[in-house]
Order: C-alpha cells, then structure tokens, then sequence
C-alpha cells in the first residue's frame, strides 16, 4: 500500500532529509520548512519565561540585609534633616521635612511588608503566559516538520529545497513493504 503525504503550509522547504528509495520510520521528520524565526521564536519565548520567573522569586524572598539597612539609614536620615531645621522653621519647611519623613517610612512598611498578593498574583501569570508562548512557539516549530506517518520507503518525492511545496499533488508517497499481496490466477483444473 502506498500513502500520499500532503504538504503542511506553504512555506519554502528549508531542508529535504531523504530522497526518493531511503526507509522513513514511522513519526521521522522527512522535510522541515524554513524555520529560522521559529527558533528564534522558541529562544525569545525562553528568555521571556526566565525572566518572568526570576521576577517572581525576587517577590517572592524576603528583602535583603542590605536593602533593609538602606531603607532604615533613609528614615534615620530623613529624621535627622527634619530634626535638624532652625527653630525658625516656616510652615511649609515643616511640612516638607514631614512629608520625607513619612514617605521614607513608608517605603520602609513596604520593603518589611513583602510583596502584595496582587503583585504576585500578576507575577504568576507573567510565567503563566511565558510558558504558553513557549508551547505555542514549540508547537509552530513542530508543524514546521513534515513526519512519516507510518514507516515505509520513500517515493515520488515532490519537494525541493527553497521552493514551496506543491499544492495540487502530495510532498511525496510512502510505500509501506510490510505487507505484500501476491494475487494469482489459479486454473481450477490444476
């Protein structure tokens, strides 16, 4: 039996890996289309859920020694200066020497306090959608193969590399020698 293999796509073939006579096993890519943007595609994809997830974890960990201490010195200093202002301070130095106080305090609460469960939430799915588009981009790489659907030999094969498939025959025919069927004619006086 012989099974025609429809082309996928019309794109130029990029690589022919038999020709015509060469056993194909069954599920072995025989044909790949040109597909360096796909790869490229799959690395990009790659390096967005690397990244997604590294941002995750640094939400996730508590805030470091350092960046404790940098907050804590930028409060103590904050005080200081709102201390350090003349008795003869005005309204508005006040004001403005409280608002930094405040302001370094509360970035202070916010180090201490981690991250927000929003902020996570929306970190989990930054990597939630990283991981689709790698599956997305692993899936166009797959369609990007032309695989033997049954194991068999190679005939009629019609791609050639750097031109599109062709549309109104099959990219090529395999003939499955499993099975042979001998049909003979057999007198009924023998």
């Amino acid at each position: 039996r012989s099974i025609p293999v429809p082309s996928r796509g019309q794109a130029g073939v990029g690589v022919v890996l038999g020709s015509e006579g060469d056993p194909a096993e069954a599920c072995r890519p025989l044909a790949r289309r040109e597909s360096a943007d796909r790869k490229r595609g799959v690395r990009q994809a790659e390096a967005q859920l690397a990244a997604a997830e590294a941002q995750l974890e640094a939400l996730r960990e508590p805030p470091s020694n350092s960046d404790r201490a940098a907050a804590e010195a930028g409060l103590v200093s904050a005080q200081a200066a709102r201390d350090a202002l003349p008795e003869g301070a005005t309204d508005a130095q006040l004001a403005a020497g409280d608002a930094q106080v405040a302001q370094a305090q509360a970035q202070l609460d916010r180090l201490l306090a981690g991250a927000a469960p929003s902020q996570i939430a929306g970190a989990e799915a930054q990597v939630t959608q990283a991981q689709l588009g790698i599956e997305q981009t692993q899936r166009a790489l797959d369609r990007a193969e032309l695989r033997a659907p049954i194991a068999g030999v190679v005939a009629n094969l019609a791609l050639r590399v750097g031109s599109a498939p062709p549309a109104a025959q099959p990219a090529l025919t395999l003939v499955d020698l499993s099975a042979f069927t001998i049909e003979i004619a057999v007198d009924e006086v023998d």
